[in-house]
């Protein structure tokens, strides 16, 4: 699988991630409030659960979606730094 952060930094221009097939989000991750576990999703379709299987999130750098119950995770992501 493809992680976009070898290849791009959170400096990278809007085009320039066009034309690789990046999208807005640099970091697409979750903490789980239950298990303490970070969790990033890495490209559009890799769907990640943390261990105890209570949160996931999904969509790597396209759109953060995140399976779980709202207590239960904390947001991390962070946009590209021209968005």
């Amino acid at each position: 699988m493809t992680d976009y952060h070898d290849f791009t930094s959170i400096d990278t221009p809007k085009e320039e991630r066009k034309r690789l097939g990046v999208g807005d989000l640099y970091i697409n991750a979750v903490e789980c409030l239950k298990c303490g576990e970070v969790i990033r999703s890495k490209n559009v379709h890799n769907y990640v659960t943390c261990g105890c299987g209570s949160v996931a999130v999904d969509g790597g750098s396209w759109y953060g979606k995140v399976a779980g119950n709202f207590e239960d995770w904390v947001d991390l992501s962070v946009p590209f730094n021209d968005i």
